[in-house]
């Protein structure tokens, strides 16, 4: 599975994101639960793509540097509202699916970690709050993730 960059090797890295003893730049409880619950690949593979952008925003509470402008914030608030929305949206379709949201946030550290980093995004995008995009196609958004993978690096699962 396509994984589009390499997760910092830092000691706090572990703190918080989790051990990766393969090193393929996927938390390996969240990737054990992944290939367990999920028999269809296009699940695996969502996983990973919303587990990048859970990821940086994670990362947003090291450094701000790659989320500079009101723009960039507000880009990945949307993002993960379309997250939310297409699991929702396919849940209908598919009782059996489960969105893994909760598995990837699973502990009271990385929840905590989540609402700080979404207070950090608000902080940042400010006025232009009402700019918030709830799109008509959310699942769309992981096509446009999985298509931001070749412009980065690849990591096999």
């Amino acid at each position: 599975m396509p994984r589009p960059y390499i997760m910092p090797d830092t000691a706090d890295h572990a703190e918080l994101f989790g051990s990766d003893i393969n090193a393929n730049g996927i938390r390996d409880d969240y990737e054990r639960m992944l290939l367990k619950s999920y028999q269809r690949s296009e699940y695996v593979a969502m996983g990973i793509l919303a587990a990048e952008r859970w990821d940086k925003l994670l990362r947003l509470l090291h450094s701000q540097e790659e989320i500079k402008t009101s723009f960039q914030a507000l880009e990945l608030f949307n993002d993960n509202i379309a997250i939310n929305q297409c699991y929702y949206s396919l849940q209908k379709v598919d009782k059996s699916l489960i969105s893994p949201v909760l598995n990837y946030f699973n502990n009271d550290q990385l929840l905590d970690a989540k609402y700080q980093a979404e207070l950090l995004l608000l902080d940042i995008i400010g006025n232009n709050q009402a700019n918030f995009t709830f799109h008509q196609k959310p699942c769309e958004r992981f096509a446009d993730f999985a298509k931001s993978v070749k412009k980065g690096k690849l990591a096999a699962l």
